[in-house]
């Protein structure tokens, strides 16, 4: 298993590795099941019983194969052993593993304590950029910024997305990227409209801006909240479903640290 940034899908040889060295041979079939009652993914927006797809556990698996981690014994049913080289890896990339989804899972807390309106229980805890794809694969992220937002712009007014994209990271560890945060608050909240630039079939208009700064010196885009009655009715909803999407990423990084922690870590 090659060094790459963590995503689902490193997560997803990891566990594969795991679950092979303890039950080895097994079958796609048998990998597949293991891994939705072992560690099912957390469910997301529109997925709330998610499972992992078939056909991306038999790539995994083959692609394993393809790095002499596990070896493919035909027969009527293909099954899957673990390799030396696959033992190696998988204590090689154990403790790597171990801290990131540490800062993940300590980031989810933070999440929580936002949505709750309490103070961070892990100030100074960042998620490296190269982790955070993996960390937004796990929650519902729109509902995640659209609560951060909300919240910091009824506390403090007229702040800039790039103000309140830094402020999400120096408060919570982790943010997705400037752009997608700027869609989500500037756009969508504010615009109506999407990353096209097409109105959003139904649009909810949070926010106004207006531009500060001196005539010759470059003006700076500030946002306020323009409906006070639809953030009342919305952000009970936004915080509601963040908090959902949020616990049941933590419930499946409690999961990955207690497998790490057996393991060996």
């Amino acid at each position: 298993m090659k060094y790459e940034p963590l995503t689902l899908k490193t997560c997803l040889q990891l566990l594969l590795l795991t679950i092979v060295k303890a039950n080895h041979p097994m079958t796609a079939a048998e990998c597949y099941e293991a891994l939705n009652e072992q560690f099912p993914p957390p469910p997301q927006p529109g997925k709330p019983n998610r499972k992992y797809s078939k056909p991306k556990i038999i790539e995994q698996l083959r692609e394993l194969c393809q790095s002499d981690e596990m070896v493919e014994v035909p027969g009527v049913n293909v099954h899957y052993y673990i390799t030396n080289k696959g033992l190696a890896e998988l204590n090689n990339r154990r403790i790597e593993m171990y801290n990131a989804i540490t800062s993940i899972h300590l980031s989810l807390q933070n999440v929580v304590a936002m949505i709750q309106d309490k103070n961070p229980p892990n100030p100074g805890v960042t998620v490296l950029e190269h982790q955070r794809s993996f960390l937004r694969s796990l929650l519902s992220l729109k509902d995640v910024v659209r609560t951060f937002i909300l919240k910091e712009l009824m506390k403090k007014p007229k702040q800039s997305m790039k103000d309140l994209h830094s402020s999400m990271i120096q408060k919570l560890g982790w943010s997705c990227s400037l752009s997608a945060f700027i869609i989500i608050g500037r756009n969508e909240m504010t615009e109506g409209v999407g990353s096209d630039n097409l109105v959003l079939e139904t649009p909810v208009i949070f926010l106004k801006s207006e531009y500060q700064g001196k005539v010759n010196r470059r003006k700076m885009r500030v946002f306020s909240i323009d409906n006070q009655e639809l953030v009342y009715e919305w952000l009970p909803i936004y915080s509601r479903d963040a908090l959902s999407s949020t616990k049941k990423s933590l419930e499946f990084t409690t999961m990955l640290i207690k497998l790490l922690r057996q393991e060996g870590v």
